[in-house]
């Protein structure tokens, strides 16, 4: 018997006879392909794997905001029972002497920094409750330090519990402590929304003064994460999802409002 040659490609057996008349045993290729056509194959399939990425990227991409917009609703629930219990938007959180914004902490769970009230102190915890339903699914964190030194990274839920910021400074016309009477146009009134911007580091910026800030790119930017100052054209589009009084949720690219300073940087206009 013919010893059979290494290979991966199956061969198979031809019997040829040779110039005396006797056969021999020899093995040829069995529907083996080229150099050529092996090339040819991987050129094509890389082709088509660079036509499918970005569409399945996009795929990912609205089934991200898809999931937001569903946190974002029960969100909006939550705020509603709240209001009906207690005749009014939730304000700052005081316990056991000490004092939160309900801004960053209004719901969630307790995260991993220690300056941040536990779950059960924040307005919500009784009304939303799964704590999952305040981590955004695009939610890379913000790679700056912020005003208490706290890096809120690899995430914003897993340090603080919470991604969403809600509408409560009163510094920026916020709801804190009003009642749903106080707002006239609930659809164009911003309730809650992804966090736009935060001071860097230490350095405080005072009301109405623009100072140095950090943009936060999560949905649809081509580089997720943090950008210095008011825009960062590499990392592409900066959009936010926005929940309104009303109850409806859209997203707005807010890139253009990072080519200026404004007050609170992200935020559509609201009522005064």
């Amino acid at each position: 018997m013919a010893k059979r040659r290494a290979g991966i490609i199956p061969r198979k057996a031809v019997r040829q006879a040779n110039q005396g008349g006797a056969t021999r045993s020899t093995w040829e290729l069995a529907g083996a392909f080229t150099l050529t056509e092996l090339l040819i194959t991987l050129l094509v399939v890389g082709v088509l794997a660079a036509l499918l990425l970005p569409a399945l990227n996009r795929s990912k991409a609205r089934a991200k905001e898809a999931r937001c917009v569903s946190n974002l609703k029960q969100i909006y629930t939550g705020f509603l029972l709240y209001h009906s219990d207690n005749h009014q938007f939730p304000g700052r959180i005081s316990r056991q002497g000490k004092v939160w914004r309900s801004a960053t902490f209004f719901g969630g769970t307790a995260g991993r920094d220690s300056n941040a009230p536990p779950a059960e102190y924040r307005p919500l915890y009784s009304y939303v409750a799964k704590g999952e339903v305040f981590r955004c699914p695009a939610d890379v964190g913000i790679d700056t330090p912020n005003q208490s030194g706290v890096l809120l990274q690899p995430s914003l839920f897993e340090v603080w519990g919470v991604s969403y910021w809600y509408h409560e400074r009163s510094t920026f016309g916020g709801l804190g402590d009003k009642k749903m009477e106080w707002v006239h146009k609930p659809s164009a009134y911003v309730l809650a929304a992804e966090p736009p911007a935060v001071a860097v580091g230490n350095r405080i910026v005072p009301p109405g003064v623009a100072g140095p800030m950090t943009t936060h790119y999560w949905h649809r930017a081509r580089r997720p994460g943090t950008g210095d100052g008011y825009a960062d054209g590499q990392r592409g589009p900066r959009v936010s999802s926005f929940l309104f009084v009303d109850g409806h949720v859209k997203f707005y690219d807010c890139t253009g409002q990072y080519t200026t300073t404004p007050t609170f940087p992200g935020e559509v206009e609201f009522e005064q």
